[in-house]
């Protein structure tokens, strides 16, 4: 009997282990799937902060385009308003200059 006592000791704390180790598995298992979900979570707010920042560049380019843009058309405003005004001040100046350069042109292109 004292053989059965034991034998039944042996069995409940063999279930108890084999209990715990389930129990541990399942608990692995959880503690696997969160930081995985954590994981997937960081991967998902770098990639968004990725994104922004492209767009932040994106519009950094756009905008100093746009400024490049409006000051080379204002330059070139200015240059054409220079020249009407020097043509208005001294018109038989502007049409010998231009006759000379369509000399010299032709010339140019007579050669070729």
């Amino acid at each position: 009997m004292a053989g059965r006592t034991q034998n039944d000791s042996y069995d409940a704390h063999l279930t108890d282990l084999k209990n715990d180790l389930n129990a541990l598995q399942r608990d692995m298992r959880q503690l696997i799937d969160k930081v995985g979900m954590s994981a997937g979570d960081a991967a998902n707010g770098a990639a968004h902060q990725v994104r922004d920042a492209a767009n932040g560049a994106a519009h950094q380019v756009r905008d100093a385009a746009n400024g490049a843009a409006h000051q080379v058309e204002s330059w070139a405003d200015d240059g054409a308003k220079s020249v009407r005004q020097m043509i208005r001040a001294q018109p038989l100046a502007a049409i010998a200059l231009s006759m000379s350069a369509g000399a010299v042109l032709s010339l140019i292109l007579r050669r070729l």
